[in-house]
């Protein structure tokens, strides 16, 4: 009982000893309890401002190149129930709606047209597929769109080397990409390029360089980098504060500008000197000879 007693009345002053001071083992204690520090939203480095994304891991991203493998089976099993063209016509040219869309060619390989591969993308929106990319929404207003693992570093070096951010809306008519289809093409000397097809007039746009393929639009790019320290991705939305103060300071005593007195229409030039004017002489009407 005299143990009992005697532990408990420790245990007591141990309490009072932590609650008047700072223990080493509360303060442990505290730190394991206290919540997160939260990222912050903007900060500046390398002459540019950085903004969060909520993207912290790689699953808060879109595979591009299984996005793109999905669809093209997609495409190809709407394409065995379609009816094919006749074996004679090797190509038809599909008519274009408007100067800008990328010309369809039906070919004996089947391909849809751009108006059926539109309708294969619907179908995977109603169907709560993923898109092609991932979208967010910048504290600063802006949107943008995450493209990952997709074109010539598709599947090669570290997964924050293979992400590309780009405007999320076409420059053209403002059509969110997200709608639209990511696919590879080839240029002539075979190295591949991820491009997004805006869905309303079929216009391509490179994702890594933001060039249209065919179009004089340009679609924005933004650099990103993933900061270890915050475990989060931020996106270059300008330049920073300090960048864009000018280099010179500017006075505003009345030593440093000695023009405060000065009228703001300016000195009042001397009028041009009139011109003179010089009487008409008089003239002097005579009979014509052959009137008389």
């Amino acid at each position: 009982w005299l143990c009992t007693q005697v532990y408990s009345v420790f245990l007591q002053l141990l309490s009072d000893s932590c609650s008047q001071r700072s223990h080493p083992v509360c303060s442990l204690c505290s730190m394991e309890n206290a919540p997160a520090v939260e990222p912050p939203e903007l900060f500046e480095a390398d002459g540019l401002m950085w903004a969060r994304t909520d993207i912290s891991k790689g699953g808060d991203l879109i595979n591009g190149k299984a996005w793109i493998q999905a669809f093209q089976d997609r495409c190809a099993s709407m394409a065995a129930t379609a009816t094919a063209p006749s074996v004679g016509r090797r190509r038809l040219l599909r008519q274009v709606a408007s100067t800008g869309d990328e010309p369809q060619y039906w070919a004996r390989s089947g391909d849809l047209a751009n108006s059926d591969r539109n309708r294969v993308l619907e179908h995977m929106a109603a169907e709560g597929c993923p898109r092609p990319g991932r979208r967010v929404l910048l504290p600063n207003g802006g949107e943008v769109i995450f493209w990952f693992n997709v074109g010539a570093t598709a599947d090669f070096g570290p997964p924050a080397e293979r992400v590309f951010v780009t405007a999320a809306r076409c420059p053209h008519q403002g059509v969110c990409l997200t709608d639209g289809e990511l696919k590879e093409i080839e240029d002539l000397a075979g190295t591949k390029k991820a491009v997004i097809r805006c869905p309303r007039h079929n216009r391509l746009f490179d994702v890594t360089t933001g060039l249209g393929e065919g179009s004089p639009d340009t679609l924005q790019t933004f650099p990103a980098r993933f900061v270890h320290e915050h475990r989060r991705f931020y996106v270059a939305v300008g330049p920073a504060r300090a960048a864009t103060l000018p280099n010179a300071e500017v006075s505003c005593s009345p030593q440093g500008n000695k023009r405060d007195d000065m009228d703001v229409d300016g000195e009042e030039h001397p009028s041009k000197r009139p011109r003179a004017i010089i009487p008409t002489p008089a003239r002097t009407l005579f009979r014509h000879g052959s009137l008389t």
